[in-house]
């Protein structure tokens, strides 16, 4: 009896969700690097839940980051949301290559606690999202540093805060 690629997939999807999100069994933690480990169900793919979480993947957390992009005049909120868009598209794939190297690493890594993951998804995403804002060169290095941290730290803890609710 072989085991299917896609249960395969399901189980790694369930046991991150586990992880990370086991006592909220309905919540949707979606933080730029982080998001990907948690786009599941505990009881499997529910298709309201991906289709939720993709939803503020892909629009949610732009919108946020763009109004403090705008914040910092960035520029308008076309330039601003598509700065964010695309940074945090990037974000997103790399969580999503993180979330399959991550169970191939050895136990009592920092990846393998939750808190120690969720670190090193905030400092991967203000350094992603940093860099490649510096390479629109829209701005300063200065203030795209400034406008990398600041929107991370404000989409991270609204989505916290999301979360607890």
């Amino acid at each position: 009896m072989s085991i299917k690629r896609h249960e395969l997939i399901r189980a790694a999807f369930v046991n991150r969700w586990q992880t990370y999100v086991a006592h909220q069994r309905r919540s949707v933690v979606l933080l730029d690097v982080i998001g990907p480990a948690v786009l599941v169900d505990v009881a499997g793919p529910s298709l309201p839940v991906i289709v939720i979480g993709l939803l503020v993947l892909f629009l949610g957390i732009p919108l946020i980051e763009a109004v403090v992009y705008m914040a910092f005049k960035w520029g308008n909120f076309k330039r601003s949301y598509k700065d964010a868009f695309l940074v945090n598209l990037i974000t997103t794939l790399v969580g999503f290559g993180l979330l399959v190297v991550q169970p191939n690493l050895q136990r009592g890594n920092v990846l393998s606690q939750p808190g120690g993951f969720l670190v090193v998804a905030f400092g991967l995403s203000v350094l992603i999202e940093g860099a490649v804002l510096l390479r629109l060169k829209r701005h300063s290095a200065r203030l795209t540093w400034l406008v990398a941290i600041v929107s991370n730290i404000v989409s991270y803890a609204g989505l916290l805060l999301l979360t607890i609710a």
